[in-house]
């Protein structure tokens, strides 16, 4: 793990050479650099500054000579999706297509969208506008583009606004534009209406914001803390606190969505007026604002800030100590791992079965439960050899004491590994296709093997009786997974060799490696290094998290055959949709995406695209009657729309629609 203030330096260091950076490196706009909560923002910064800079990427999108909240806007709203419309100039669609590929890998994720509004973030000037709808739409009519319908109905400035209040939390920092919306009196922190704002406004807040609080207890069997939702621990507020506190998340009255500003930021923004006290760390301090206070864990929130909000003087020798600290442990269980391997250790199989799994740890967690509540072995529900076993032969750790902290925490993380890799390997079928689902299910069942989990949907058949096995997926069933993954966004076209067009060259390659991968040998198509590589780590269209396997191959060529080239295009599927028209929205004689955006534009906006619109491309009645094609008669809605796009890739609408 990279140290954090040094991490910090070198972004800042590199930042200075992204074009039109609206601020110097030295600038960062996160005024204590702790606040981010974690190391991750930092390490993804880095990440992305070191993309922008040897790529040389100019992210000033719009070509204003600044690289801004408007630049951010219109990344967001570029949509590479095969037929979708994101209405933009074609000069700007262009610039994004160039420089916002971080990865060099041919397509612009959601991802790599995400680490540019990130950046964008850090390196501001804290602008409440930001977060206005209306700065968006001014630009939309700015540039003569359409405020919206986006692909789910939605207006396109209203999903901006909502990705950049996600990405202020990640980073941890939209307490800074919290305290701007103090500053500007647009939002009164003053909850209970005293005349000042203190730490009862943040109580207040906190109560306001919290469904029902959580309480600690120990498990009496195992000493393990738990926490349960306690309803009878409620505060209930006055009508005018409450209204007051709701007034901090921000709701546009035009639409639902709503600028959340959790209790932690309104805690920030206090602490930057005032000191942190030592007895704002505990919970029970709160009772003197309310009964009950203490069960919404005010304290330890504080405890949380007061580990973050340190000064950088006195922060790295922290952030070394930590580092040392997980450096050690990583350095114990490496060691007791591979004893275990060796045969100097024995594998903790507590209950002699010879089986390593969840039966285990609950006799570690039972002897723990021993050892905090001062049991001794004549009292545990231990039988006397597996008690002595744990006390006298587990000292995993070499401190000289048997079955503590330490040992228990070895045991844990050795049962979860060995379980891991076994239920893994279960998973995963002939052709080396990884089934997660399946994995998770068995490892809870491993985990657990004398529970059956409330609730559970038993798909792999891992707790009936009736003999009946789960079946790894064929080809088609992976292929039909594969479009309804394309069609909602979760993956991409199979563009092989990452040219930006998915073509019958795209379909040689991927049976030419399907056959390397069956025979050992390519087939008749010979392939390129680069793309070779391309296989091996960015096409995975089954979803399993591998890339370039067999049936990934076999997907591909697969959509490529049914439909960029259409030789299977007159399907079963396609004549249901010929019966009704083919959902031809738009009275062009063919199907195509327009047709479903047509739909979606009628419904989102009917005074310009409904049957008497006044756009001059709305909707006819023609057109409504020839895209009535989902569900029985029921006229036109969004399901309709997704039915198009499922006629287009070849699938049977009727399964989902």
């Amino acid at each position: 793990m990279k140290k954090f203030l040094s991490l910090a330096a070198a972004v800042m260091t590199a930042a200075s050479a992204i074009p039109y950076c609206p601020k110097a490196a030295e600038d960062m706009n996160v005024k204590n650099i702790p606040h981010l909560t974690d190391y991750y923002p930092l390490e993804l910064e880095q990440e992305t500054v070191n993309y922008i800079s040897s790529r040389k990427l100019d992210i000033d999108f719009n070509s204003d000579g600044k690289f801004d909240h408007l630049d951010c806007y219109l990344l967001d709203r570029y949509d590479d999706y095969p037929g979708n419309n994101d209405s933009l100039p074609e000069d700007i669609r262009e610039k994004i297509i160039a420089n916002s590929d971080l990865d060099g890998d041919g397509e612009t994720d959601a991802r790599e969208k995400g680490c540019i509004l990130c950046h964008f973030l850090l390196y501001c000037d804290i602008d409440t506008s930001f977060f206005d709808q209306s700065t968006y739409e001014a630009y939309d009519k700015e540039l003569g583009i359409p405020y919206g319908p986006s692909y789910n109905s939605n207006r396109l400035s209203m999903n901006f606004v909502d990705s950049l209040n996600d990405r202020s939390i990640f980073l941890g920092v939209h307490y800074l534009f919290l305290e701007k919306m103090i500053e500007e009196g647009k939002v009164d922190p003053d909850i209970n209406n005293d005349g000042k704002f203190d730490m009862s406004d943040v109580v207040d807040f906190t109560i306001a914001s919290t469904n029902d609080p959580w309480i600690g207890e120990q498990d009496p069997d195992t000493g393990l803390w738990f926490y349960k939702c306690s309803p009878d621990k409620k505060i209930v507020l006055d009508d005018e606190i409450m209204e007051r506190a709701k007034k901090i998340t921000l709701e546009q009255s035009d639409y639902e969505f709503v600028q959340l500003y959790d209790p932690s930021a309104l805690l920030d923004c206090l602490f930057l007026t005032e000191p942190v006290l030592p007895e704002y760390s505990d919970n029970t301090y709160y009772e003197k604002f309310y009964e009950n206070a203490q069960y919404y864990l005010i304290g330890d929130m504080v405890k949380n800030y007061r580990e973050y909000i340190v000064q950088d003087s006195a922060f790295q020798p922290i952030v070394d100590e930590m580092e040392k600290q997980n450096k050690e442990k990583e350095e114990v269980k490496n060691r007791f791992f591979d004893e275990v391997a060796s045969g100097k250790a024995a594998a903790p199989d507590l209950n002699f079965d010879n089986i390593i799994d969840g039966r285990d740890l609950h006799i570690s967690e039972l002897y723990h439960g021993d050892l905090v509540f001062g049991r001794t072995a004549e009292e545990s529900s231990l039988t006397k050899e597996e008690y002595d076993n744990i006390s006298k032969n587990c000292d995993y750790d070499h401190n000289g004491i048997s079955g503590d902290d330490g040992d228990f925490n070895l045991i844990f993380d050795y049962i979860c590994n060995v379980v891991n890799e076994r239920t893994i390997a279960m998973a995963t079928d002939s052709t080396g296709e990884f089934y997660k689902l399946y994995a998770d299910a068995l490892f809870i069942k491993e985990m657990y093997p004398d529970e059956k989990p409330n609730s559970f949907n038993d798909q792999f058949h891992l707790y009936d009786d009736s003999g009946e096995k789960y079946e790894f997926p064929t080809l088609e069933e992976h292929y039909d997974s594969y479009l309804v993954r394309l069609a909602k966004k979760m993956t991409s076209r199979p563009d092989i060799d990452g040219n930006g067009t998915v073509d019958e060259l795209d379909k040689k390659y991927a049976e030419s490696y399907a056959a390397y991968i069956k025979t050992g040998e390519m087939g008749d198509t010979e392939i390129p290094e680069d793309v070779i590589e391309r296989i091996k780590t960015d096409c995975d269209f089954t979803g399993d998290g591998k890339s370039g396997l067999l049936y990934d191959m076999q997907v591909a060529a697969l959509y490529i055959d049914r439909v960029v080239l259409k030789n299977s295009w007159k399907n079963d599927i396609s004549s249901k949709s010929e019966e009704k028209s083919s959902g031809d929205a738009n009275c062009d004689y063919e199907l195509s995406m327009a047709d479903s955006v047509i739909i979606m534009q009628s419904l989102a906006n009917p005074d310009s695209f409904g049957i008497n619109g006044t756009n001059e491309n709305h909707i006819t009645e023609q057109g409504c009657e020839n895209a009535d094609i989902a569900g029985n008669n029921d006229g036109v809605t969004t399901a309709d729309a997704l039915a198009v796009q499922l006629i287009l890739l070849g699938l049977d609408y009727t399964k989902y629609c």
